[in-house]
């Protein structure tokens, strides 16, 4: 990564997270705790954790309205052994999920 990758990065990174803090009441990502309180954090992040139970290596799992992604990521990162798509409506929200997941 050169030295205007890195700017570019941060940049955009600084953008979505600035997206995120101002569509704090409709969007949120679960895995960073210094943006929104913790109990609503674990809240959301247990429910994937939940499902995360119940799935087994070389399923396929559809993770809809998956807003910012965080929780295809999680369930992901805990089944390394699934294939998973997330699918949202909002635009923002996939380049935001995309940009910090590495979604594609």
């Amino acid at each position: 990564m050169g030295i205007l990758d890195f700017f570019n990065k941060k940049e955009n990174k600084d953008k979505y997270i600035k997206w995120l803090k101002k569509n704090a009441g409709e969007r949120m990502d679960a895995n960073r705790k210094e943006l929104f309180k913790p109990d609503r954090c674990d809240f959301h992040l247990d429910r994937y954790e939940f499902a995360s139970k119940y799935i087994k290596d070389g399923n396929k799992v559809l993770d809809v309205a998956s807003g910012t992604g965080y929780g295809a990521f999680n369930m992901r990162k805990n089944n390394p052994a699934i294939d998973i798509i997330g699918v949202e409506i909002d635009e923002m929200a996939v380049e935001y999920a995309n940009f910090i997941y590495g979604g594609g």
